[in-house]
């Protein structure tokens, strides 16, 4: 949790309580009044209150802070990752790259032709996105 006492606050929405950082305040004249202005800076932890998942604006609001690290790839839908696999096995099979490639490595270079293989499959995937998603 950060250190910003008088700064934070607390929003349930059903079963998740939200962390909300309050930038500023505006004060209606004629209303008199004050409004908070406040932004989502994460999520709190369901088993401990003052343990919480920032999100993009935690790090707008505290730049120097230090975030522990985490493991993304825990956190990322496993058919993201296996969508990415198919394409690439695609790619290496309809265009011949390990036949191609096995011209000129040998089975012991089966890293530096897997490696060159996902390289290739790489480029030819920006060149048919950039193809597809001209003005």
């Amino acid at each position: 949790m950060p250190d910003a006492p008088g700064k934070l606050a607390y929003e349930k929405h059903g079963d998740t309580t939200y962390v909300k950082y309050e930038y500023d305040r505006i004060y209606d004249l004629e209303k008199k009044f004050t409004y908070p202005k406040r932004t989502t800076i994460g999520k709190c932890s369901k088993e401990k209150r003052d343990i919480f998942r920032p999100n993009q604006n935690y790090l707008t609001c505290f730049p120097t802070a230090e975030l522990p690290i985490s493991d993304y790839r825990n956190t990322r839908s496993r058919c993201l990752r296996i969508g990415t696999f198919i394409m690439m096995r695609k790619i290496i099979k309809d265009y011949k790259l390990e036949e191609i490639l096995g011209m000129y490595f040998n089975d012991r270079d089966y890293e530096e032709k897997s490696v060159t293989s996902v390289t290739i499959s790489l480029k030819i995937c920006l060149i048919l996105w950039t193809y597809f998603n001209k003005s």
